[in-house]
């Protein structure tokens, strides 16, 4: 037994050997809580524990820690899952309580509960339905995925909100509402009130550009102590509130400003850094609108068509959607978008920002300091006649071209550009430039060059070049050679070979089968699946990957192919994939064994065998550290790092993959695949094709993307062209919903049970709002098709089809066990089902004579009369027989009931013949038959038990009769 005790710990110790069974790591210090201990979730392979600079990482998941394992001398308490080792993480309905002090609980999966104490408690639902209550203290409340409940409690509590939360309550202070994320928009207008309620702030921080809409009502409603909103966010999110309010003074609160509106009773503080427009909300058709805003700043969604739109006055937001449109923002600081086609776009009067790509045909800033974002390519020396009176160019990512003469005649009112952007805009300038003294813009540090009256001010993070800039052709062989300057080589679609040299270059092959060489310097080498080749030369060199959902598989890559690489940047323009040996970030740099790998949070790099450590900054960005033998790989923060194996099949061709007894990562592509992960917690993608995916985890993932045939792969083994699939099918080794795999139709039950790591066979399937084919097992089974017109197909047992609604609500027609059902939820068709269960009634079909509803009701006519065929009663009968029972085990228990004895009178055989024969019968026994039936009973002369011969007269034609046996088959029987 070992105690490790944090005082005694260094940075970035790494505890190897922590066995969960008798040891503890024991946070000795007082003033640590374990609410304020930042930590790894359940579903990660290494315990990691952060507090006041420190880091600690525990060689062990954190799934098999328990509250005995992780310790707090103060008696606050960390809780993983249901505290059980080995089954945090799992997915069973959990229910955690915090202590008094200050504590930090994870639900994992399952539909869970926590619930907070008096302190400063953190809870984090997972995945599943989560029920989360903070209590008193100023908690953090995070349910994760599902339809959760979150109830601040006492406190100022800050509530993280999702979609698919069912309701999030501040309840008493001053709450926050906080948005995770980037993209996200928050329709308060669309909402219920009742959904979210006492709630006095909206942080729409995240991690990217969130927009909050919202009316005066909506502001009115959420808080039941205040008519005061404060919003909270920066550069990127957007507010839109509708018309009515007055502007008013700034207000600071802390270190942050505010704009101050009003209307009516209600008053709306809005982080100064946020875009708020006031005006309209419009939106355009299909086809080709004109569209003219108001005098306030509105929000305009042209959709597509040629569209023509005119903002007017106040600061627009103006979505210009697809086709060829012409947007004029018109007075105030406008926000243009063009989207898909040649757009013209007119700034007009105030300082606006155009969204530029290569296809718009025209943007003019007009009046005032006017800004063009842009990512991609842009040479400004030949869009001289497309791009006037733009001040301000932000480059979020790609290469811009510039010179003295591009710059003087971009405005008509300042001889200066300048340039945004961060360590991914790379800009070429060119020679003759002066440097002069940096400046200060708004707290942001610009280098300035001057040549001819030309200025440019370009922020400190953009990178330079000042060497040769060419762009290759389409058609024959070339070889392109840089000098000793920084050279921006672009190739077009012929087979090149493009050599840096010195200084600090950029390389992009373009198509063809190109070999990229970066020489001496820190180059940049623009890489896809086509090119015969990559080698950084000296320096610190990156491997650039364009596009989205690129895999780059490094192990089925020959090392010769990528060589001298210390960086990769995955970002492109999407979601990518990095999947790296230990021997391939060996192999990948004759310099160095540390591989940085830079990616945003969709990106994901797959490997194994690599032991995680404290994180790491360098410049601004934080990196994740992972070391194995004398090889280091840093993961840009954010970035997905799954320990698994990873196993790709063949494009176009029906693959087979079967993963190992670990977390796999399979990726089928192109053809009819089949994905088997085996054992462990296993992701797989089918691709394009008829797809059948084994799931034997609760924690599996299936990842499907459309419905649609999917498009032909542009770059072989690299390009992922489209997760798309046609017909696919989820074999389940365990309770298995669809509900959140958008693209798959069938489930069928696994009745395989070797392939189940519980042993013990699935018994539940529900399906999507798809066309779904449900298949059950042998078991018992309870399927539930959702939206659709569904097929449902209960095979062997006593198998429940599962509808949301009122039995009044459907018709269903057919006799067990076929029918169909319509209804809300669609038109479906069943087979071998011999339940159904509504919202407010279970019904049993399966009444022929041998199955369980039938003889249930059989013994309850015979032994207590029809007029108890109770759904109490019938219930019991179908859970004996569920359970395995016989007939005439059944009958046995039913004469020892009280309820056959208040209505007998006695146990005694005269008593036992009397009341069978007058509930079967209808009327009572003569003495003559009474006696008749006596003398076969045992005791009486006979040789049968009163359970026998109650068998024989419930199976009677008669008794049928007295119980209505026809009509219940077709109205089914009512069960609780």
């Amino acid at each position: 037994m070992a105690v490790y005790l944090w005082s005694a710990l260094a940075n970035g110790e790494l505890i190897e050997e922590f066995d969960p069974a008798v040891d503890e790591l024991r946070f000795d210090d007082p003033g640590i809580s374990a609410a304020f201990v930042e930590t790894t979730a359940p579903a990660s392979s290494v315990s990691l524990f952060s507090y006041g600079g420190k880091t600690i990482a525990l060689h062990i998941a954190p799934a098999k820690l328990t509250s005995s394992n992780v310790t707090f001398i103060n008696g606050s308490v960390l809780l993983y899952g249901d505290n059980g080792t080995g089954t945090a993480g799992d997915d069973q309905a959990n229910a955690l309580t915090a202590s008094a002090g200050s504590d930090q609980l994870f639900g994992a999966g399952g539909n869970d509960t926590l619930n907070g104490g008096p302190g400063q408690d953190r809870l984090w639902g997972g995945a599943g339905s989560d029920s989360l209550a903070g209590g008193g203290g100023n908690d953090t409340l995070d349910g994760g995925g599902g339809a959760d409940t979150l109830a601040g409690g006492a406190g100022s509590d800050t509530l993280f909100y999702d979609a698919t939360d069912a309701s999030v309550q501040g309840e008493a202070d001053i709450d926050t509402l906080r948005i995770e994320g980037s993209d996200v928009f928050l329709n308060l207008r669309q909402i219920d009130d009742a959904v979210i309620t006492d709630i006095e702030v909206i942080d729409l921080t995240g991690s990217g550009d969130n927009t909050l809409e919202a009316a005066l009502s909506d502001v009115l409603a959420l808080s039941s102590t205040t008519d005061t909103l404060r919003i909270d966010g920066n550069r990127g999110d957007t507010v839109h509130i509708g018309g009515g309010w007055t502007l008013g003074s700034i207000q600071v609160i802390g270190t942050n400003a505010y704009d101050t509106y009003t209307q009516d009773t209600a008053t709306l503080l809005i982080d100064t850094s946020i875009s708020a427009y006031l005006g309209l909300t419009i939106s355009g058709t299909s086809g080709a609108d004109s569209i003219t805003g108001s005098a306030l700043g509105d929000v305009i969604v042209a959709l597509d068509g040629a569209d023509t739109v005119f903002g007017g006055a106040g600061d627009d937001l103006i979505l210009g959607g697809n086709g060829a449109d012409s947007v004029d923002g018109g007075a105030g600081d406008d926000e243009i978008h063009g989207g898909d086609g040649a757009d013209t776009l007119s700034g007009a009067d105030g300082h606006d920002i155009l969204h530029y790509d290569p296809l718009d045909a025209a943007a003019d800033g007009g009046a005032g300091i006017d800004t063009l974002r842009m990512q991609g390519f842009l040479n400004l020396a030949t869009a001289t006649t497309t791009l006037t009176d733009i001040e301000v160019i932000d480059l979020t990512k790609g290469v811009l071209r510039v010179s003295p003469s591009a710059v003087l005649a971009l405005s008509s009112t300042t001889d200066t550009l300048i340039i945004d952007g961060g360590s991914r805009s790379h800009v070429h300038s060119g020679l003759g430039w002066s440097p002069g003294a940096d400046q200060v813009i708004a707290g942001e540090l610009y280098h300035s060059y001057t040549q001819d009256g030309a200025v440019l001010l370009v922020h400190e993070d953009v990178i330079t070049y000042s060497g040769l800039f060419i762009v290759g052709a389409d058609t024959g062989d070339a070889t392109l050679s840089g000098g000793e300057l920084g050279d921006v080589f672009i190739g077009g679609n012929a087979t090149e070979t493009l050599e840096g040299n010195g200084g600090r270059d950029r390389l992009d092959g373009g198509g063809g089968a190109d070999r990229l060489s970066g020489g001496a310097g820190d180059d940049t080498l623009v890489f896809d699946a086509a090119d015969a080749g990559a080698d950084g030369g000296t320096g610190e060199d990156t491997l650039l990957i364009d596009g989205a959902d690129v895999v780059v598989d490094l192990t089925r890559i020959r090392d010769t192919l990528l060589q001298d690489i210390e960086v990769i940047d995955l970002t492109g323009t999407g979601p990518n994939v990095l999947q790296a040996a230990l021997s391939d970030v060996l192999a990948l740099s004759s310099t160095t064994d540390v591989l940085r790998i830079e990616g945003d949070p969709d990106d994901i790099v797959v490997t194994s065998g690599w032991t995680q450590g404290v994180d790491k900054t360098i410049g601004v960005d934080t990196y994740q550290v992972y070391t194995q033998g004398t090889a280091t790989l840093l993961v840009q923060s954010g970035t997905l790092v799954v320990q698994r194996d990873f196993f790709f099949g063949e494009e176009g061709v029906s693959d087979a993959l079967s993963g190992k007894a670990s977390d796999d990562n399979l990726y089928g592509l192109g053809g009819s695949d089949t994905l088997d992960g085996a054992r462990g917690r296993d992701t797989l993608r089918g691709g394009s094709g008829d797809d059948v995916y084994y799931v034997d985890n609760a924690n599996d993932v299936v990842v499907e993307t459309s419905n649609a045939p999917a498009a032909a792969s542009l770059l072989t083994d690299v390009i992922l062209a489209g997760l798309e699939g046609i017909t696919d099918t989820v074999v389940a080794a365990v309770n298995y919903s669809l509900e959140q795999v958008l693209y798959v139709e069938n489930l069928t039950l696994s009745s395989d049970a070797t392939a189940i790591e519980s042993g013990a066979l699935p018994a539940e399937a529900t399906g999507n709002e798809l066309d779904n084919v449900l298949t059950g097992n042998e078991l018992n089974n309870t399927l539930t098709g959702l939206a659709g017109n569904d097929t449902l197909d209960g095979g062997a047992g006593a198998d429940t089809a599962v509808y949301s609604s009122t039995r009044a609500a459907y018709t269903v027609s057919g006799t067990a066990p076929q029918f169909s059902v319509s209804g809300p939820e669609g038109s479906d068709t069943l087979a071998s089902i011999e339940r159904f269960q509504f919202s407010d009634k279970r019904l049993a079909f399966d009444l022929a004579s041998g199955e369980a509803a039938g003889d249930t009701v059989r013994i309850i006519g015979a032994a207590f009369g029809a007029n108890n065929l109770l759904p109490e009663y019938v219930g019991i009968g179908l859970d004996l027989f569920d359970g395995g029972m016989r007939m005439l085990e059944v009958c046995g228990l039913a004469l020892g009931t009280p309820l056959y004895l208040s209505l007998a009178g006695s146990s005694s055989d005269v008593d036992f013949v009397s009341t069978v024969y007058e509930n079967v019968v209808g009327v009572v026994p003569s003495d003559a038959e009474r006696d008749f039936y006596v003398r076969l009973l045992q005791g009486s002369g006979g040789t049968m038990t009163q359970a026998e011969l109650l068998m024989l007269a419930a199976n009677a034609a008669a008794n049928a009769q007295n119980i209505d046996l026809v009509g219940l088959q077709q109205s089914g029987v009512e069960f609780v």
